[in-house]
């Protein structure tokens, strides 16, 4: 068995979704990619590769209506300069708590250590 912990998946699969998301929600909006790498708190190289799909997404984050819904006010929030750093993650939080209370990120985690499951 290999010890995996909830946050792991957090940092390894969560984030690059979320960021993923939220960049192509951005760029929607007419953000350049160096302002997006600024508000996300990573390199314009990675922005870009978010924006060309080479950066692997976990779908069961990506359609989860939570999600969705997240994204969307934080996307919302920052077009609109009503959203700072810290209700970005204040949001992102309490989604990833949401997530890991039977959710998504359970699952995934079920998934990675078998003995979890029940």
């Amino acid at each position: 068995m290999t010890l995996q912990l909830p946050s792991e998946i957090v940092v390894e699969r969560f984030l690059p979704t979320a960021r993923a998301m939220l960049a192509t929600r951005l760029d929607e909006e007419g953000w350049t990619q160096q302002e997006i790498a600024d508000q996300l708190g990573v390199t314009q190289a990675a922005v870009s590769k978010y924006g060309s799909g080479s950066v692997t997404i976990e779908e069961r984050f990506r359609d989860d209506a939570r999600m969705q819904q997240t994204i969307e006010r934080i996307a919302d929030g920052l077009v609109a300069g009503e959203m700072d750093e810290y209700a970005v993650l204040n949001e992102l939080l309490t989604l990833v708590r949401e997530f890991e209370d039977r959710g998504p990120i359970c699952a995934v985690h079920e998934e990675e250590m078998p003995a979890l499951q029940g």
